[in-house]
């Protein structure tokens, strides 16, 4: 008998807990992806006033699995472009998208 080969008695297949977990894993980084991106229109939201009604440690819970991210030196730059790229303030002359 060979020993290095695929179908050696020794050799097991991977278990259903590891599956899963891998399955788990795969599933929470899409799912903190997309979490990234809805987070600009809610930011957006917030800026302008329409969450003023949700209580504010809510608001902070919302917003604080995103600070890991936000605060990475290489993302922080595209993170807050990104941000922007959503919400104008309307007091700021430069933010407007007509501004050259």
């Amino acid at each position: 008998m060979i020993p290095f080969t695929t179908d050696h008695p020794m050799m097991t297949e991977p278990s259903a807990f590891s599956r899963r977990v891998q399955r788990w894993l795969l599933w929470a980084v899409i799912n903190y992806g997309l979490y990234l991106l809805l987070l600009g229109p809610l930011v957006a939201l917030a800026g302008n006033g329409y969450l003023n009604w949700v209580p504010e440690s809510a608001g902070r819970a919302l917003f604080l699995p995103a600070a890991p991210v936000a605060v990475v030196p290489g993302l922080q730059k595209v993170f807050r472009n990104y941000f922007d790229w959503w919400y104008h303030d309307p007091s700021d002359p430069y933010s407007s998208p007509d501004w050259r």
